[in-house]
């Protein structure tokens, strides 16, 4: 059975810390309007970066998303009005909700 999990974060590298770090983002699409040289940005700026160690190494952040659409680990994942949006089987949604307690445990000042 597919479950929903909506993860409010403004930090695509803190979102992506909830996977593995070998993960790979499939079908990526994003949208970034911040970049520094040239204001908007897609997903051809990572060139042929797709696991997440490879995006989280990466030298921008991206803390300006308007789109953000991939697959990993067969959950669907979409950003929507500024939160990202999981859809995927229950027990995967689970495991990522003991993540994200995890994380904000870690983190207190930066609550998901």
């Amino acid at each position: 059975m597919k479950k929903q999990l909506i993860v409010k974060t403004t930090s695509l590298k803190d979102f992506l810390s909830l996977f593995d770090e070998n993960d790979q983002l499939n079908d990526l699409e994003l949208g970034d309007t911040g970049y520094p040289s040239s204001g908007f940005v897609d997903e051809n700026i990572l060139e042929n970066r797709r696991k997440i160690n490879e995006i989280m190494a990466f030298s921008y952040d991206f803390n300006s998303l308007v789109h953000f659409k991939c697959r990993i680990n067969n959950l669907e994942i979409e950003l929507k009005n500024g939160e990202f949006e999981i859809i995927g089987m229950e027990w995967k949604i689970r495991k990522l909700r003991d993540k994200i307690t995890e994380f904000n445990a870690l983190n207190p000042h930066k609550k998901m």
